[in-house]
């Protein structure tokens, strides 16, 4: 293979200029190892449109002839035009050309990642700037919770962020979480409210998507009441995330921002039990329904409806309400999801002085977050992996898990799932072998079953 040391130097004209460049490059080739400047989309790997198909290279040679550059071999002597009136023209009419089938307005990667579409680099900016009133103001937006957010958001803008490329992405969640607090601890930004309609709202259900619509709704001059069938409002943000990740008087505090505007929120009241559809059809003008998805998926293993065994979302729920769950000294934990973790993490403080997870992949399948596991497993949590329940018996008031160990097998091509599993023995009913679960050593069995 030759290297440009090998190669001679030959003697051309460049924007009238005298320069020496390397011979057996193309023009674009030669200019650009001198660090001559000539528009060029075509080494962009990320372009499918290359090998000179976008003409913006174009260069003037001394006879007349208009060439690309990309194309066309240097030679001694050669007398090229870089720039020039006609040459800009042209590139003008070629990018015109290049963006004439293009379909959308430019959105970055983050910000089409983002489930709420949030203009990712407006609020970016502002913070750089020292804006933080105005950061939150984009961010609200599209999004009444960037203080929740900013704690608990899996943040998947930050693997598409192009930073990537150079070295690593912005941390995007974190300097929401800074402006959102920022602002609450300095007196939260209010919107503008729009004048009064004389329309009223019923919003059924206080979580997010509620209090999202009342938020929106109260923005726009309507007034809005919501019904929330649980003691305090909030919904799964209160009720199915731990204390740790995100403080109740923290989320208080955002709730109380959507009170402030005008926001009734009536607690205690059950849809079918304290309040009827036909009545809040009959008494408001619309009507919004967000009653949530409070029914965790079974497992669909015998002995799941067990005394002792919980579905993790009704476990975290009695959790944030106070109430005693009698764990005992040893918990298993099924799935591999956040509120897996989320458990595992919670049995601990509640007092388990053993937690093992047992999940049916490796931890690389894990679809709870990366920091999520390594924060687990720092607390004291143990993982069992390629391991899948099978039932759940009881033996002298001990909990007993029969599981089959696993194996990955090929990848899906369906794209169901990365790896499908298929088992490899059978039950694991004792023993203390490798991957193998006593049976008869648990007090409580934490489960969800995991969605993929």
């Amino acid at each position: 293979m030759i290297s440009l040391t090998d190669r001679k130097r030959v003697q051309v004209t460049v924007n009238g200029r005298e320069l020496e460049v390397f011979d057996g490059l193309t023009i674009l080739q030669a200019l650009l190892q001198e660090g001559q400047h000539i528009p060029h989309l075509c080494y962009d790997i990320r372009l499918p449109r290359a090998n000179g198909n976008c003409g913006m290279c174009a260069v003037e040679l001394g006879n007349g002839s208009d060439v690309k550059a990309c194309h066309t071999p240097i030679k001694a002597g050669m007398v090229i035009t870089t720039h020039s009136p006609k040459l800009e023209a042209y590139r003008r009419v070629r990018l015109e050309q290049l963006l004439s089938d293009h379909n959308a307005d430019c959105v970055a990667p983050c910000v089409q990642t983002c489930p709420a579409n949030i203009d990712i680099q407006s609020y970016l900016r502002h913070v750089v700037n020292g804006n933080f009133q105005a950061a939150v103001r984009v961010i609200k937006d599209r999004n009444p919770f960037p203080v929740v957010c900013g704690r608990v958001c899996p943040h998947p803008c930050e693997a598409k962020c192009r930073r990537s490329l150079v070295d690593s992405p912005v941390a995007i969640n974190h300097v929401k979480r800074f402006a959102a607090d920022w602002d609450i601890t300095n007196g939260p930004w209010l919107p503008r409210l729009a004048d009064k309609t004389g329309k009223r709202i019923a919003v059924v259900g206080a979580g997010p998507s509620g209090l999202a619509a009342a938020y929106y709704g109260a923005i726009n001059g309507h007034e809005i009441t919501v019904f929330e069938r649980q003691p305090h409002a909030g919904g799964m943000m209160r009720y199915g995330i731990p204390e740790y990740r995100l403080p109740k008087a923290t989320l208080d505090k955002e709730i109380d921002v959507i009170k402030s505007l005008g926001v009734k929120i009536v607690t205690g009241k059950a849809l079918g039990t304290h309040i009827r559809l036909d009545d809040l059809v009959r008494d408001f003008d619309a009507v919004y329904l967000s009653i949530g998805s409070w029914r965790a998926t079974p497992m669909q293993i015998e002995g799941e409806n067990s005394e002792g065994v919980w579905l993790g979302i009704q476990y975290l729920e009695q959790v944030t309400k106070g109430v005693q769950v009698k764990l005992g000294n040893t918990v298993i934990v099924i799935g591999g999801g956040n509120t897996a973790i989320d458990c595992a993490r919670t049995a601990l403080r509640q007092g388990a002085k053993s937690v093992k997870l047992v999940y049916r992949r490796t931890r690389e399948e894990m679809p709870a977050e990366k920091i999520e596991i390594e924060e687990a497993l720092h607390e004291g949590v143990k993982m069992v992996f390629l391991t899948a329940p099978t039932k759940i018996t009881a033996s002298e008031g001990r909990k007993q898990l029969h599981c089959l160990k696993m194996a990955l097998g090929d990848r899906s091509d369906a794209g169901i799932s990365a790896h499908t599993v298929v088992p490899t023995t059978g039950e694991l009913r004792g023993g203390s072998g490798p991957g193998r679960l006593r049976a008869g050593d648990w007090d409580a069995v934490l489960g969800l079953r995991v969605q993929e």
